[in-house]
């Protein structure tokens, strides 16, 4: 029985990917015990589980999750994506396979995970001008910054459509912060990125760390601040100064930085 102010957990979860980006869920059961996040991690390293894969396919503008194999040996597909890139889709697996679990009709399932819709400020998709514009700019954190730029050349396709960055400092990254921002740098011109417009101090480094590894200088732009009206509006300036129809253009900063 579980204490009082304990909560009593049936069924724990580890949800991870793989190196070949397959999702693997392991099940371990545990009845009647107060788990703390510590714990949950003893138990997954010391007992085995049963385990479920989902195999991903076609993670492109969406995706689906095909032959999701549950431990109770049923099988559901075909569950479709509305939002773009391999994030989404990963944890739309989980949410599936947990809701499999928990005794959801197939069809909701799908309806469910097909009327996800990103909040505000979060991997919002809009056109404007005949650019297509990434507004992710409610937090920022090294991995999310590499997503959002795999997201960005997913949207680019085979078109190779001009890509376009204004990304802002990543904030509270403690002493490896310039490391950090330098690291995003490089992630972005080794990922076909054309045009880099960077903002803020600690952002410097992520300028630094694309030309280093071949972004022309000509096609990097830093502004250190934007603590002001004035200061935001020179960047945008920028932006609508190298823009053109076609380009895709994702702005991606810690909330502190005003990005929006």
């Amino acid at each position: 029985e579980a204490h009082e102010g304990q909560t009593q957990v049936n069924a724990i979860f580890a949800f991870g990917i793989s190196t070949d980006e397959t999702v693997h869920i392991d099940a371990v059961f545990v009845v009647g015990v107060h788990v703390s996040l510590v714990f949950l991690r003893q138990l997954h390293g010391n007992l085995d589980g049963d385990g479920a894969v989902l195999s991903l396919n076609d993670v492109g503008n969406g995706g689906f999750v095909e032959d999701l194999n549950t431990v109770a040996g049923d099988t559901i597909g075909d569950v479709r994506v509305s939002a773009v890139g391999k994030p989404f889709v990963w944890a739309a697996a989980f949410a599936v396979f947990v809701a499999k679990q928990l005794g959801v009709d197939e069809a909701e399932i799908r309806k469910g995970i097909l009327s996800f819709e990103n909040a505000a400020m979060r991997q919002s998709i809009t056109e404007c001008g005949g650019v297509t514009l990434i507004e992710d700019c409610y937090n920022a954190s090294p991995e999310s910054v590499r997503a959002a730029i795999d997201i960005m050349n997913t949207l680019a396709g085979e078109e190779k459509r001009r890509t376009v960055a204004i990304l802002g400092d990543m904030l509270e990254l403690g002493d490896d912060s310039a490391a950090m921002h330098n690291s995003v740098g490089e992630y972005y011109a080794k990922n076909e990125g054309k045009i880099l417009i960077t903002v803020g101090k600690l952002s410097k480094n992520t300028e630094e760390g694309a030309v280093r590894c071949d972004l022309p200088v000509s096609s990097a732009m830093h502004f250190d601040r934007y603590d002001s009206d004035e200061a935001v509006e020179a960047v945008a300036d920028a932006a609508l100064n190298v823009l053109k129809p076609g380009d895709i253009l994702l702005v991606k900063a810690s909330r502190g930085a005003r990005a929006e």
